[in-house]
């Protein structure tokens, strides 16, 4: 769809396979904004050996809030699909929501890749790439890809790619969008992360900017 604003609420939207065939993509664009609230899902995944496609999502705003969801993922042999964004003012994902790739079998994960001038992640709401415990893929897990020039993190969660496998976790870049300058602010011990927590590898994680890079507020950055 394109319209003045698109709003999904306590609603769901699915392209999914559980075959050998691939699924569709989500393709979204507002002149305005794309907002998720409710429990809302937008999603892309595959449990057969068909891969899932992308989720494209395009406007000025993407506000996802209230426990929403919006995921591409594989539990199967099937590749998940990429996320891919482009919100020119802000980015918001309000209480308990997620943007998130995953694979829990042999498929690989897809990757986050994200544009805005103000990416705002609030209380336990998290924005991830997750190997779980029962993926195999040696390919290695999602990588995510912010161009911000602010980031706003408070809350037990936050940006984080990470591997609970064998599967290598991916890498976190964090570069600004159209400035010269990146400032993050974290509160309530917010945190951008790349880990494991069994035998695959832990992921990178690379933050620059050209000019300034400032950090301020009660939060981390840690690579484990």
């Amino acid at each position: 769809p394109n319209a003045e604003t698109i709003t999904l609420n306590n609603s769901q939207m699915t392209a999914s396979t559980n075959t050998e065939s691939d699924a569709g993509a989500i393709n979204l664009t507002a002149k305005q904004s794309i907002n998720l609230d409710q429990n809302s899902q937008l999603t892309t995944e595959t449990s057969g050996g068909g891969n899932a496609r992308d989720i494209n999502l395009t406007a000025p705003q993407l506000v996802v809030d209230n426990g929403s969801r919006i995921s591409a993922k594989t539990s199967n042999a099937g590749n998940s699909g990429t996320v891919n964004v482009t919100a020119v003012d802000q980015v918001q994902l309000g209480q308990n929501s997620n943007l998130t790739v995953e694979t829990s079998g042999s498929g690989a994960p897809g990757n986050i890749n994200l544009s805005t001038e103000t990416l705002t992640i609030g209380d336990n709401a998290q924005l991830s790439a997750t190997a779980t415990a029962t993926s195999t893929n040696t390919e290695g897990g999602g990588s995510i890809n912010l161009n911000a020039n602010t980031l706003n993190i408070s809350g037990q969660l936050g940006i984080f790619a990470e591997t609970n496998s064998v599967t290598p976790a991916g890498n976190l870049t964090i570069t600004p969008y159209t400035s010269a300058n990146l400032a993050i602010n974290f509160r309530n011990n917010g945190f951008i992360s790349a880990s494991t927590t069994s035998a695959g590898d832990g992921g990178n994680i690379t933050v620059q900017a050209p000019n300034t890079l400032q950090l301020d507020g009660q939060g981390k950055v840690s690579v484990s």
